[in-house]
């Protein structure tokens, strides 16, 4: 085959390639649209109970987040002292959002999140934190013998 012959092949493959691409962009364009009407229909619009507000979706995010939050917690503990330091760092980062205040209103504005989804991931946030803080409480408790005589151990007690 000779440069011309080269030529009107890659030529063709690219046309060809072109006319693949654009069929199947169309077929995924379908696809999309009838996957995202079923996400919506069937995830994001029905709520699990007409007295509660939570719509499937929000479960499903919610359940997530508290088992990201178990399973960060307890994979790879070996001892206490690794899970007083683990749930103490995982309290910390639960308690991130929650100091924000109100300089998180410009990052949920900015993302079109509702005021009621806002205070819902709130609450949740600082639930998680409350139950991490006491996981490290009652773990170090339990690791330690409590000594009131001593200014460490008193302040300890009276922080938690």
């Amino acid at each position: 085959m000779d440069i011309t012959q080269w030529y009107a092949v890659a030529l063709a493959g690219l046309v060809a390639l072109f006319i693949i691409v654009r069929r199947l962009l169309g077929v995924i364009a379908v696809v999309w649209a009838q996957s995202f009407y079923y996400l919506l229909k069937h995830l994001v619009y029905p709520s699990i109970h007409h007295r509660i507000s939570t719509t499937r979706f929000e479960l499903l995010l919610i359940v997530t987040f508290l088992a990201g939050n178990i399973v960060s917690i307890s994979v790879g503990i070996t001892n206490i002292s690794e899970l007083i330091a683990r749930s103490a760092k995982l309290f910390t980062v639960n308690l991130m959002p929650l100091s924000l205040g109100a300089h998180m209103n410009l990052i949920v504005n900015d993302y079109g999140i509702s005021l009621p989804n806002y205070t819902r991931m709130h609450r949740w946030l600082g639930r998680v934190a409350i139950a991490e803080a006491i996981v490290h409480v009652v773990a170090a408790a339990l690791s330690t013998k409590i000594d009131l005589r001593t200014p460490k151990d008193v302040a300890a007690v009276m922080v938690s």
